[in-house]
């Protein structure tokens, strides 16, 4: 229901928000049934987990409608890939039966799922599926057999079975094009650099980094030779080949700024790359690599521990490099709580100056001493949480939100709607209206413009169907509301609210209080849609008399001959429900037997 008002504030809706409204009033759904053009509006706003659980509540069933169904489905398992969810896009299609899917489906699940079973490093079950497409059912297309064959020879090294792996490549005689690297990476897996060279010197085009690679294990070269030549080959390679040189650099140099330098230029540009025997790059080993060059500069310049000004002093005028050291090793190891936080917060602004962003986002999300949103430093914290929101990044942006109290300058308001509205469109209702409630707690007064925004944030839980944290906050923001058309249509929301929790006779009273707080119009979409559902929640709650009563005020009121009918169809149901009721007393308990 979120998308309905994804852009204009209660109390200014455009023309259209009433056209849904009229709608709604003839065919008798809710005022934005969910479809997948909703669906795809919120991936793209960033609330993947929200549009996820969309599709969980409104996807067809496949028996049902198995078009319906595998449009919905697909869209689910690009959704939960694009979340990275691995772990829950496997178990979505385990779920699936074996036999009776339409077959491009079941290709394109069983792309979603090897990629899924390669990023969990699932060998044996990634070897499994290979198994199962290249032989044991319909015979894949000319052009996926390959694809699958380089899945069979990756799942065999997650297995950890190198030898496996390479009997593989040679026993189906892969194409040039999967053979070189593939063949001298499993023979240096398998310890055996001498023939490793031999695949290398056998192919038409040489692969610098495992050749370097393994004319170190064969002892033709020395480490400090090879660092020399990988850094001078990753200036000239292109993107993989350069981050292979550069991982292969930070592991073979005894030089920490070296290694530091590599390490930070693999973790910024990517992508991630590991060679045998040397896994890909992580941020704590740039941290650690920082840590150890800022030991050697501060020694060089006589910095001692504890003296925090010195060290803040000294990397304020250093190179860039020496700068980002000391203030990483500051950061890591300062005594003083105060001293840590301020080199924390220097280091991002130096990141950031230098375009360096997404080195930000890795140094203080994937390493291990910040693994807890809690504890990442606060300063950064905000920074990479407006980050994480500028990109769509909402999921992300939510767990650095979640508990963050405002900063000390700026508007806190604003900050707060921010906050509780990311938190919701990122999955995380309750949080989402814990920070609007901190909001309304703080809050002496509020101004129309904020009440609205306030209004979306309450939409979307809806729309998330957290009805009950809705219809509270709905509760709070009416108290505060000034305008009548405000507080009608507030009422009117709550009513929605009540009817998706069952609570018929609370969605009557509320639909009924939104149409009566204006003088009765019934020419308005607002007041007529208002009675309709009132009509309905009547009659579901069993309120007959008087729901028949509202259709018919409705009916006298009303021009056009599909609205008519509508009005007229809901009379002679409600007719033939009397009609039933009255049967059932007149035959009694004891009638029939």
């Amino acid at each position: 229901m979120g998308q309905r008002r994804a852009n204009q504030p209660v109390g200014a809706r455009p023309r259209g928000a009433a056209a849904i409204l009229v709608a709604a009033l003839f065919v008798g759904t809710p005022a934005a049934a969910t479809d997948l053009d909703q669906v795809e509006a919120l991936a793209g706003e960033g609330a993947l987990e929200l549009a996820t659980a969309l599709i969980q509540r409104h996807q067809p069933a496949r028996e049902n409608a198995p078009g319906a169904w595998r449009r919905w489905e697909g869209r689910r398992l690009a959704l939960l890939e694009r979340r990275e969810a691995w772990t829950d896009l496997v178990a979505r299609i385990d779920t699936y039966p074996r036999t009776g899917l339409d077959p491009d489906f079941r290709r394109q699940a069983d792309d979603h799922l090897a990629r899924a079973l390669t990023r969990l490093e699932r060998g044996e079950a990634l070897a499994a599926l290979a198994f199962r497409r290249l032989w044991l059912g319909e015979p894949p297309a000319a052009d996926e057999v390959t694809i699958w064959q380089r899945r069979l020879v990756t799942a065999w090294r997650l297995s950890d079975r190198p030898a496996a792996a390479l009997a593989t490549l040679q026993r189906l005689r892969m194409p040039p094009t999967s053979g070189p690297d593939q063949r001298a990476a499993l023979l240096l897996e398998l310890d055996q650099p001498e023939a490793a060279l031999r695949a290398i010197d056998e192919a038409e085009t040489a692969t610098p980094a495992l050749r370097l690679l393994a004319e170190l294990r064969a002892g033709r070269r020395e480490a400090a030779e090879v660092a020399g030549a990988a850094r001078s080959a990753a200036a000239e390679a292109e993107s993989r080949e350069a981050a292979r040189l550069r991982r292969l650099l930070a592991h073979v140099t005894t030089d920490p700024a070296q290694r530091a330098a590599a390490l930070a230029r693999l973790l910024a540009l990517g992508p991630d790359v590991s060679l045998p025997g040397i896994p890909a790059a992580t941020a704590d080993d740039l941290w650690a690599a920082w840590r150890e060059q800022g030991r050697v500069v501060a020694n060089r310049r006589g910095l001692l521990f504890g003296d925090h000004d010195a060290w803040l002093a000294a990397a304020a005028e250093s190179p860039a490099r020496e700068k980002r050291a000391l203030l990483a090793t500051l950061a890591r190891e300062a005594s003083d709580p105060e001293a840590r936080s301020e080199a924390h917060r220097r280091l991002a602004i130096t990141l950031l100056e230098a375009n360096d962003g997404r080195l930000l986002e890795r140094l203080y999300t994937e390493a291990a001493a910040f693994g807890d949103a809690d504890a990442i430093p606060r300063p950064i914290r905000y920074t990479l949480a407006d980050r994480f929101v500028d990109a769509g990044r909402l999921e992300e942006a939510g767990r650095l939100f979640i508990g963050l109290e405002p900063p000390s300058r700026g508007d806190a308001t604003t900050w707060r709607l921010r906050q509780a509205r990311v938190l919701v469109l990122a999955g995380e209702a309750d949080a989402g209206a814990e920070a609007l409630h901190a909001l309304l707690d703080e809050a002496a007064s509020l101004e129309q413009q904020t009440l609205d925004r306030a209004l979306q944030i309450a939409f979307d839980l809806q729309g998330a169907g957290a009805h009950a944290e809705a219809l509270i906050l709905f509760d709070r923001l009416y108290r505060r509301a000034r305008q009548p058309r405000t507080e009608r249509e507030i009422r009117f929301w709550m009513g929605e609210s009540h009817r998706e929790r069952g609570d018929h006779a609370a969605a009557a009273a509320a639909y009924l209080r939104a149409a009566r707080h204006i003088p009765d119009d019934l020419d308005d979409p607002w007041v007529e849609t208002a009675y309709y559902r009132a009509a309905r929640s009547l009659a579901r709650g069993g309120f007959t008399d008087d729901a028949r009563a509202l259709y018919q005020r409705l009916l006298q009121a009303t021009e056009g001959s599909r609205r008519e009918a509508l009005l007229r169809n809901e009379l002679r149901r409600l007719g033939q429900e009397g009609e039933h009721r009255q049967g059932q007393r007149q035959e009694g308990p004891g009638r029939g037997e």
